[in-house]
């Protein structure tokens, strides 16, 4: 099958780079158009600039994006075209190409949430929110989208769940790792929401050596009082061998983005890494709560795990591999995610 994919494509290690290598390892023509060189025309000027505007985007990129987007996927004629967070496509636009390729199944997929509680980024969804109507089909992580996606519009709404990369994100020889990637307790991700006061709390309250590796966590006062704890971001084979040089990995989940889970759900098992989760509805269908996994509320539980499973190796070291077993046997992989996925858009499209 032929599938015209958009997405930010500008490194090996992005989400939306997983997502086009798996589909070709399922055997689909891919080509790819690639979002990143237009963020960049837009700098960190055009950035602040557009915040306070009430245009959200600079209209020179606006144009060319559109020029640019319909050129492609009209020389391409693609069977499927599948378009991750479009910011920047116009509803016209959109609507000439299903006018062009009246065959071309449209489907949608974001990980961040256009309704959710991050309202500084409200600004950015404007054009989304007009061309949702326009897909065919929007590919959504939580049950909540499902609902809510229907209601501004969306045709057809499919639950996807999506999963680990397994060639980035795979059991890794501890004895080959070096000293950076080995840690008694990593967290990787960015400064958000809750997870920044717990965090904190962790590390202050309970003394817990934990290291983080993210962006944004200098913004806040912890990271200059634990600058030893903080480290700069980790992506690709960097971030899976942080994952398995740790004894325990922390999962939290996004609340501002009304998050249940995260790839780091199926990521960090799939390392055969110890996935210490935050406590959600979703985790706890994934895995079985100290067999499979552990699962925290707050920043005293997670601590109290930590402590025991620091000092219990062959208890951590089980319940890691029970794990990786589960991920596995589950098939939480991105191919088995976007199989699935693809089975139910062919077949509602005939």
């Amino acid at each position: 099958m032929k599938i015209f994919f958009a997405s930010y494509l500008g490194a090996n290690w992005m989400s939306g780079w997983q997502r086009a290598c798996a589909l070709e390892n399922l055997g689909h023509q891919v080509t790819r158009f690639c979002y990143d060189r237009y963020d960049r025309k837009t700098g960190w000027g055009g950035k602040i600039i557009a915040k306070l505007l009430p245009r959200p985007f600079d209209s020179q990129i606006l144009s060319l994006f559109n020029k640019e987007f319909y050129q492609s996927l009209s020389q391409y004629k693609p069977d499927v075209a599948w378009i991750e967070k479009p910011l920047l496509l116009l509803p016209d636009t959109l609507s000439s190409c299903r006018a062009l390729l009246p065959n071309c199944v449209f489907v949608c997929f974001q990980d961040d949430d256009p309704f959710g509680f991050r309202n500084k980024e409200e600004h950015q969804w404007r054009y989304f929110k007009q061309i949702l109507p326009l897909f065919d089909f929007h590919l959504l992580k939580k049950n909540v989208d499902l609902e809510e996606f229907p209601r501004h519009g969306a045709k057809r709404v499919i639950k996807f769940r999506g999963g680990y990369f397994g060639q980035i994100f795979r059991p890794y020889d501890l004895n080959s790792l070096d000293a950076q990637y080995k840690w008694p307790v990593s967290f990787v991700g960015t400064a958000l929401d809750k997870r920044i006061d717990t965090v904190k709390e962790i590390v202050e309250r309970y003394n817990i050596d934990l290291h983080v590796c993210g962006n944004s966590w200098n913004r806040h006062l912890v990271y200059y009082l634990h600058r030893e704890r903080f480290h700069p971001a980790v992506h690709g084979e960097g971030y899976a061998k942080t994952i398995a040089g740790s004894k325990i990995s922390l999962g939290f989940v996004s609340f501002s983005n009304r998050d249940e889970f995260s790839m780091r759900s199926f990521e960090i098992p799939a390392c055969r890494g110890f996935f210490l989760g935050q406590r959600t509805g979703v985790h706890r269908e994934l895995y079985r709560e100290g067999v499979e996994a552990e699962f925290f509320d707050g920043a005293e539980e997670c601590a109290d795990k930590i402590r025991f499973y620091l000092s219990h190796d062959s208890a951590r070291e089980k319940v890691a591999s029970a794990g990786y077993k589960r991920c596995i046997e589950s098939d939480y992989s991105l191919e088995g995610s976007l199989r699935q996925a693809l089975k139910q858009i062919i077949g509602s499209s005939r």
